[in-house]
């Protein structure tokens, strides 16, 4: 409780990564399940890096951004203003 986990960038979708329907090209990760549901991607969405390379995005790529108790056992009390400057 209170972690915060990510997905990791990877770059943003060009025109290029789209077929002439609109669909995205084959190669490219399914991320329909970190989007809602019915989303139509578009250039300049992002696309997340797939960390354990089964072709799709999920919680299974998501990592730890920043630990409660890392910075709790380490006997520090930080905050947002702290991580912002």
């Amino acid at each position: 409780m209170g972690d915060i986990w990510g997905l990791q960038f990877d770059r943003f979708l060009t025109e290029d990564d789209f077929n002439a329907d609109g669909s995205l090209k084959a190669g490219l990760p399914d991320q329909t399940k970190v989007f809602p549901a019915g989303y139509q991607f578009a250039p300049g969405d992002v696309l997340y890096k797939d960390l354990d390379n089964n072709g799709e995005i999920g919680i299974q790529d998501a990592f730890l951004v920043l630990s409660y108790y890392s910075y709790q056992s380490a006997g520090k009390n930080v905050t947002w203003e702290d991580l912002t400057k």
